[in-house]
């Protein structure tokens, strides 16, 4: 019997390997996906940072269940034998212009998940703001490519950006909050951030020193992120915009948005 936190984390990493899983982190996703339903058969599925293939084997196995997709993507192959035939499998950058193109071809897709995590170094400042940076750009890839009710899953260190991104998250999703599963061990500064039922977007342009792509959705609030420039417009949101904006609508139907002082 586990006696600690530590003895009951390695206790995952035995029942990973007697039940065929390259990596304890399988039992993070067993526990997201119970408390939040975050994938279901038939879906398409991006696994961005899947090595060693924990998550992407999962998802095949016990959620998909034969029907659906799984696209996964890590600087390293997994380490899979043989890759389920739901999988296809990418090595590379997912945030480079080649691999992005490969996975926008696939996509939008119905869940993101991401269990990536930078080379640490030890220095804690330094860890945080990696790991921030790479949740930064699975948050801008679930823009563009999470389907409309679609569910979204970040790992991310704490200390850093977390509530900055998290906020983000509030204004593309019904439902955003954190989670830090019971498979995580006891030193482990990790936590997830989950985004459930995305909202329909629509895009805009924000004129500030040249046009900025937007995203329009249905909450009521609006958000500047300041890492992105990104400017984040929810339903109501037109009266409330005009106290930052000035609003102009063209002949297209798209819409113009020039900030007014206020929102310099």
């Amino acid at each position: 019997m586990a006696t600690s936190r530590r003895d009951t984390a390695d206790s995952y990493t035995q029942r990973a390997h007697k039940e065929g899983y390259p990596a304890r982190s399988v039992y993070k996703l067993e526990e997201i996906q119970k408390a939040n339903n975050i994938i279901k058969p038939g879906d398409t599925v991006l696994d961005v940072g899947a090595a060693p293939g924990s998550w992407t084997l999962y998802t095949h196995r016990m959620l998909l269940k034969g029907r659906g997709t799984i696209i996964s993507v890590d600087l390293n192959p997994l380490n899979l034998n043989p890759v389920p035939p739901t999988v296809t499998a990418y090595v590379g950058d997912a945030f480079s212009k080649e691999i992005r193109e490969k996975l926008t071809s696939h996509g939008p897709f119905d869940a993101i998940i991401s269990d990536a995590a930078p080379m640490t170094t030890g220095n804690r400042t330094v860890d945080t703001t990696r790991s921030e940076w790479l949740a930064e750009q699975v948050v801008i890839l679930a823009q563009k490519q999470l389907k409309q009710h679609g569910n979204l899953v970040i790992k991310i260190f704490q200390g850093g950006g977390q509530q900055q991104i998290l906020q983000t998250m509030r204004s593309m999703f019904a439902k955003a909050k954190t989670l830090k599963p019971k498979a995580c061990r006891v030193d482990s500064f990790e936590i997830y951030l989950i985004g459930l039922d995305k909202f329909l977007a629509k895009n805009l342009y924000l004129q500030r020193k040249g046009d900025i792509s937007v995203t329009f959705s249905c909450k009521p609030s609006f958000f500047v992120h300041q890492s992105t420039a990104m400017l984040y417009l929810t339903q109501p949101c037109l009266q409330r915009a005009r106290s930052v904006c000035s609003l102009r609508e063209n002949s297209a139907g798209s819409l113009g948005i020039t900030p007014s002082e206020r929102s310099a």
